[in-house]
């Protein structure tokens, strides 16, 4: 059998986008023939039946997921050249679906969640976050593969407990959802702790504690133990947060403030504070506040000193809403500090320092490529963005955003980090009908790096200009 030609594939390419596109923003009326399909109102009462097994695990159990398409081509500077090339080019497509039980005997139940992640052209880079990485792990990366997985991935199973409207708990694969200093990488579905975590809440009050053993990034397929910079394993980390919102019977009304602590075995500890307040103002809502993240190691002068003395990041934000419109305005400043050449330079929250060996309850995301997290660095951000209605269709929104950097530093290094980018967003989520909830988000990114360094060179999590656009097609379902 004959492959279709280049030309050809990329015309089916652009003719299912465009179908799936068309079905999505002009969804149409869906209607049945009156000349074979009885009229719904005929239908006597006692023929309407809904289904039930009579026990709570099912009937109160829910299925949902989604259907996904993501695209994404970016492009990145050369420094020998001076042009631009591939960094990544690929589509994928994919399912996932998770089921939620009821509670039996309104104590035990069980969650259960998978992802499906398959490329449909791919540059031959595979170390994209949306499929799975040709790696057991984070420290095991062969970076010349050229071929990504594909297939299937656990990304939920656990047992939950709960205790009236107090107590609850689950323990298995799980992503944490009380206070905490832990949190998972995304992609279109979470990553996942295998572990236990438990959590009380009382009015305003809520705590939890949460304890595990391995980890997975949603682009590896299986958990994997954690391990130091140095290779040696790392056994446990563990998290205790607590949380509280004051009610509208005091002064303090609207106001949230969270502290939580957390550890990895002889490795890493972070810490954080957020407090935010959220009141009306005008025809609006404004929400504002502050969050100052930290995190120390354990070593002193070798290989899993990721620090010299602790590190910081202050955070401080803005949001106003007021009819179809958002503004947001934010700054961060970091603290990193710098001894020897082990030192990171950048602040990452997490308890194990790898990319992707796990993640922390870290709120700023900007989504403009860079973190903005290098030692001494400053960077502020704003966002404005606008809901609307095109040719007659509700549900749309659109954003353009822009962050700027500056005074980053890097031992060693006289020049400092002066990095900026600019980006636009457009969202379209189809508000009814049978495909309610399906959603098209284009974004288009554009970064510059004003220190004219190689890709990583002194800045440690830094990279030359960047190009990037991607486009993400998501379809809810639920039983």
């Amino acid at each position: 059998m004959r492959r279709p030609a280049p030309f050809a594939l990329a015309r089916i390419r652009r003719g299912t986008l465009a179908l799936i596109l068309a079905v999505l923003v002009f969804p149409g009326p869906v209607s049945a023939s009156d000349e074979t399909d009885p009229p719904l109102h005929d239908v006597e009462e006692s023929q309407v039946r809904s289904f039930s097994t009579g026990t709570r695990f099912f009937d109160d159990g829910t299925l949902t997921g989604s259907f996904y398409y993501f695209q994404r081509k970016r492009m990145r500077v050369n420094n020998q050249d001076n042009r631009w090339h591939n960094n990544l080019d690929h589509a994928t497509a994919g399912m996932g679906a998770e089921f939620s039980s009821g509670f039996i005997a309104d104590t035990v139940g069980v969650d259960g969640g998978a992802v499906s992640a398959n490329d449909l052209w791919s540059s031959k880079r595979p170390f994209h976050e949306l499929a799975f990485f040709p790696a057991r792990d984070p420290w095991s990366i062969n970076w010349d593969a050229q071929n990504v997985e594909n297939g299937i991935s656990l990304h939920k199973a656990l047992v939950k407990l709960r205790h009236g409207e107090t107590w609850w708990g689950k323990a298995g694969y799980f992503q944490p959802t009380g206070p905490g200093v832990l949190g998972t990488n995304w992609s279109v579905y979470p990553g996942t702790y295998r572990g236990a975590e438990t959590g009380f809440s009382h009015k305003g009050f809520s705590m939890a504690a949460a304890w595990a053993d391995q980890y997975k990034a949603p682009w590896y397929r299986d958990t994997y133990h954690f391990r130091r910079d140095d290779g040696s394993h790392v056994a446990w980390l563990w998290s205790l947060g607590a949380r509280y919102v004051f009610d509208g019977d005091t002064s303090l009304a609207g106001t949230t403030v969270e502290l939580a602590y957390g550890e990895s075995e002889k490795f890493l500890k972070n810490g954080h504070f957020k407090i935010k307040n959220q009141r009306p103002v005008g025809d609006g809502d404004l929400t504002f506040g502050y969050q100052l993240y930290a995190m120390d190691d354990s070593d002193t002068g070798g290989a899993n000193d990721n620090f010299g003395g602790t590190a910081t990041q202050h955070f401080l934000f803005g949001r106003y809403e007021t009819g179809p419109w958002t503004l947001r305005a934010e700054y961060t400043y970091t603290l990193a500090p710098q001894h020897d050449d082990a030192n990171k330079g950048y602040f990452a929250y997490r308890l194990i320092s790898a990319y992707g060996g796990s993640q922390g309850a870290l709120e700023p995301d900007w989504n403009t490529r860079s973190d903005w997290n290098h030692d001494r660095e400053s960077a502020a951000f704003v966002n404005v963005s606008r809901k609307f209605s095109l040719f007659g269709h509700a549900g749309f929104e659109a954003g353009l955003t822009y962050s700027h950097g500056w005074d980053g530093k890097a031992r060693g290094y006289a020049t400092h980090l002066n990095e900026r980018a600019w980006a636009a967003d457009i969202t379209y989520t189809v508000p009814d009908g049978p495909l309610k909830g399906a959603t098209i988000k284009a974004h288009y990114m554009e970064y510059r790096n004003g220190t004219g360094l190689d890709d990583w060179q002194g800045f440690k999590n830094a990279f030359q200009d960047e190009r990037d656009f991607k486009l993400l097609i998501t379809v809810p379902f639920s039983f």
